[in-house]
This record gives structure tokens, C-alpha cells and sequence, in this order.
């Protein structure tokens, strides 16, 4: 089994798994926040980049196992590893066999959204990386895989969808939809138009709370502090506001999805973190 530390939920455990290491510009990543302020919480390097983890969530609920993400895989083309400054290789399948799991024990996958560094290690080659998973995607995140005027079109993998889609593993989802009994998901849109967010559930109110790229480190909790990388900015404060405050009062644990120092908070009632999971 493993020896790195689960977070229990009561019935749901929960496990970090490494799907890439990378670096992009602090100013994109921080957008309207004063350069001081965000880079006083976030160190960048000289080159203004500042360092981030695509964190993949593996999921033990009761007899399944699932995924929120898959990194970025092992199939990225020169210039989108430039793009993203790749630094670290994927490190999920040398995590997944420390927590004694293949991929072929992985029943479904929700992806947030479909950009690479979420939904690049959902193939391998010309297979499905996880063959029996079953993946979860908001249909109109699906559309806009294929949407060439779209401005981060680069950062989609469009034909790795089509191949689970031609695989029959595609689940499209209108706006909410229940993965497991535990595991649910939220259309959100704001970083990107279809975006999605989970909402984990454990015993005794104990849950976990997936914003995907909505909260992209702990930096990012204050609601109006979003990347310039997103596409409807007022969604995301928007949303923000709303599940970090429900998220606060029920005591839940939210998820960082590129903090490489912290993985996940529980939070007080200012929205500050109470309680951290590190890195």
C-alpha cells in the first residue's frame, strides 16, 4: 500500500498523485492582482514564471476508484511543452502502483475541463490510458474541444476525446450529474465555458470540494484574485464567492489544483485556511 498519507473522508479516502510539473507566467496566472501583492504570497522566479503541479486526485470510494484528472500524460508535442514550460514528467503511474492500483482498476474520471495539463493523460498513444473508466465531461466542454476560434484552443486535446468518444467511455453531462453515490459534479464555467466542479461527500458532513481551475493555488482564495487565463472572469468571482462560502460554513475541505505547496484547506469563516493538507 502506500506511504503517503490519504485524507479520509469517513468511507471516502482520498490520495495526491503527480501528473506533471510546469511553470506559466505569474502574471497570467494572478491577472488583475497588483504584481506586490500576488508574488508576496507566490514567489515567481526572475522570468516573472512561477512553479505549479498538475495534482491528480485518486479516489477509493467503497469498491470503486476514480480520478479527478489524469496530468498531462506522456504525449504532449514540442510546442505545447514549451507553452506550458513543462518541467516534470507525469508521475501518476509510479503513484497509482505505490497506492497498489493499475490503470485498469480506475472506473471513472472526471475531468474539469479539457485542457492538457487536466485531460492530456486520458490516452496513451492510440488507446485509452484507462480502459475500463468511464469519463466525465460537461457536454458543452466537449463542443468547445472543437472550436477553433477558440483562444485556448492550443491547450485542448480534441482527438484524445474523440478516441474515448469512439471507445464509447465518453459520460456527457447538462449541469449536474452523480458520478457515485459520494461523487458529484456542478456545471461552473468561468475558466472555461463548460468547466465543472466535484463536490466529494464522506460520513458525518465531512466532504471534499473540487474547484479545478476556479482555485488554481491558495493564493487564489480571495474571490476576485482569478488568472487572466480565464474566459468569463465574473463567473468565476461569481462562483467562487458562492461555493468557498458554502464550502467555509460546512467545513469542508477545498482542492488546489496546481498549489506545489499545498494540496488542500479547510477553511474559516473569512476564507482563510484553518487547516492544510501539504504538498
Amino acid at each position: 500500500m502506500s506511504t503517503f498519507e490519504a485524507l479520509d473522508l469517513g468511507g471516502v479516502r482520498l490520495y495526491w498523485l503527480d501528473g506533471g510539473g510546469f511553470r506559466l507566467d505569474g502574471g497570467g496566472m494572478f491577472g488583475p492582482v497588483p504584481r506586490p501583492r500576488w508574488s508576496a504570497l507566490y514567489p515567481p522566479a526572475e522570468d516573472n514564471t512561477v512553479p505549479l503541479s498538475a495534482h491528480v486526485v485518486l479516489v477509493q470510494d467503497s469498491g470503486s476508484w476514480g480520478l479527478l484528472g489524469s496530468g498531462f500524460g506522456h504525449h504532449l508535442s514540442d510546442r505545447q511543452r514549451r507553452f506550458y514550460s513543462l518541467e516534470r514528467e507525469s508521475q501518476l503511474e509510479q503513484g497509482l502502483a505505490e497506492v497498489g492500483v493499475s490503470k485498469a482498476h480506475i472506473d471513472w474520471i472526471v475531468l474539469s475541463h479539457l485542457h492538457l495539463d487536466h485531460a492530456g493523460g486520458i490516452v496513451d498513444g492510440s488507446q485509452p490510458a484507462f480502459p475500463n473508466a468511464r469519463v466525465w465531461v460537461q457536454q458543452v466542454e466537449a463542443r468547445e474541444a472543437h472550436d477553433e476560434t477558440n483562444r485556448a484552443h492550443g491547450c485542448y486535446g480534441g482527438t484524445s476525446f474523440d478516441l474515448l468518444h469512439t471507445a464509447g467511455l465518453i459520460e456527457e453531462v447538462d449541469g449536474a450529474g452523480k458520478v457515485t453515490p459520494h461523487v458529484r459534479v456542478h456545471l461552473t464555467g468561468g475558466h472555461s465555458r463548460g468547466h465543472q466542479a466535484t463536490v466529494i461527500d464522506g460520513q458525518d458532513g465531512a466532504a471534499l470540494l473540487y474547484l479545478g481551475d476556479l482555485l488554481v493555488t491558495s493564493a487564489h482564495l480571495p474571490p476576485a484574485w482569478v488568472s487572466a487565463l480565464d474566459d468569463f472572469p465574473l463567473d468565476t468571482i461569481r462562483l467562487k464567492r458562492e461555493w468557498l462560502t458554502r464550502a467555509a460554513s460546512a467545513g469542508w475541505w477545498v482542492a488546489f489544483s496546481h498549489d506545489v505547496h499545498t494540496t488542500a484547506a479547510r477553511l474559516d469563516h473569512d476564507g482563510q485556511p484553518r487547516e492544510v493538507r501539504p504538498a
